[in-house]
C-alpha cells in the first residue's frame, strides 16, 4: 500500500435525476439524492485528495448513476486494467466508459471478466503487493472470483488469493473489510465470514473490529491514501468511534462528508478508482 498519486473519478451530473423516487433500488441506490448537494459533497472530496497530494482525473462521461461509484469498474495493475463484468443491467457498460479513459492515460486494458461469471472490484482488496483478498457477494459470484485470481496471477499481480464470503447488508467486500497502515486491518465481523480475519493475521495483520452502528454508516469504506493515512466517510459525525480508534493506532483520519452520495451504497473508496500508487 505505496502512496497514492492517481485516481479516477466520475463527478455527478443529472444522471442521478434518473433515479426513481419512488422505486430508488432498481438502479441500486437507497434514495434518489439531492443533486446539488451531492455535487457540492463530490467537489469537496476532490479538494480533499488534492489537499493529500493526490491528482484527480474526472470521467466527464456518464453510463447511469451508479458511475459516481467507479472502483467497481475496474482494477489496475502493473500489466495494465482488468474490467468487471455487472450482473446487474442499470450498471452494464460503465466499464467501457472506464477503460476509454484509462486508455486516454496510456493504460491497457488486457482482460475482462467473462459471462457467466460477473464481478465487481468493490470485492477485491490488495492485502500485500503480492496478496489479495476477494469477495464473494451479491455482485461478485464465485465463477467471477476464480477468473479474478487467474487472471491476477497469469499477469504476475499476485502469488496468494484469499477468498470469503460477504454477508448482507454489505454490498462488496470493502464495506466490511478494510486497510489502515502497513500492519493495520480493521473489519466488521457481522459482514463477513471467518475466512476474512484469519486472511489478514496470516499476512501479518493486528485486526480491530468497528462497531455494527459505524459499519452501516459505511465508516469502514475509507481509502488508504498512504500507509497510515486514510479519508473516511464522516469521522466527526456519525462514524466518530471508528476514527478514534483509527487514532489510537496512529492513523491520520481525514474526514468528508457524503451523506447525499452514500445513499447509493457506496463510500470514499467505491469513489475512487487507483491509477497509480507508489512501488514500497
Amino acid at each position: 500500500m505505496g502512496k497514492l498519486r492517481v485516481v479516477l473519478v466520475h463527478r455527478p451530473g443529472e444522471e442521478l435525476l434518473t433515479i426513481s423516487r419512488d422505486a430508488p433500488e432498481l438502479h441500486l441506490f437507497r434514495e434518489r439524492p439531492r443533486l446539488d448537494a451531492a455535487v457540492r459533497e463530490f467537489d469537496e472530496l476532490v479538494d480533499a485528495l488534492k489537499s493529500l497530494g493526490v491528482e484527480v482525473v474526472n470521467v466527464s462521461r456518464w453510463r447511469d448513476a451508479n458511475q459516481v461509484f467507479i472502483r467497481d469498474a475496474a482494477v489496475v495493475t502493473k500489466a495494465g486494467a482488468i474490467l468487471a463484468n455487472f450482473g446487474a443491467r442499470v450498471r452494464q457498460g460503465e466499464e467501457e466508459v472506464v477503460a476509454g479513459e484509462l486508455k486516454r492515460l496510456g493504460v491497457p486494458v488486457v482482460s475482462r471478466v467473462k459471462s457467466p461469471g460477473h464481478f465487481e472490484f468493490g470485492d477485491l482488496l490488495f492485502l500485500r503487493p503480492d496478496a489479495v483478498l476477494l469477495g464473494l457477494s451479491r455482485r461478485s459470484d464465485g465463477c467471477g472470483a476464480r477468473q479474478v485470481a487467474a487472471l491476477l496471477r497469469r499477469f504476475g499481480a499476485v502469488r496468494r488469493c484469499y477468498v470469503t464470503e460477504v454477508l448482507p447488508p454489505a454490498v462488496h467486500l470493502d464495506m466490511a473489510v478494510n486497510l489502515a497502515a502497513e500492519q493495520l486491518a480493521a473489519l466488521y465481523p457481522g459482514a463477513v465470514d471467518g475466512a476474512a480475519e484469519e486472511a489478514l493475521r496470516a499476512e501479518g495483520y493486528e485486526v480491530v473490529q468497528v462497531p455494527e452502528g459505524d459499519f452501516r454508516n459505511l465508516a469502514l469504506n475509507w481509502l488508504a491514501v498512504e500507509p497510515g493515512r486514510v479519508l473516511m466517510v464522516d469521522g466527526y459525525g456519525k462514524n466518530r468511534c471508528t476514527r478514534r480508534l483509527l487514532e489510537s493506532f496512529g492513523v491520520d483520519v481525514v474526514s468528508v462528508d457524503i451523506s447525499e452520495l452514500a445513499k447509493g451504497q457506496g463510500g470514499v473508496r467505491c469513489m475512487t478508482l487507483p491509477v497509480l500508487r507508489e512501488e514500497r
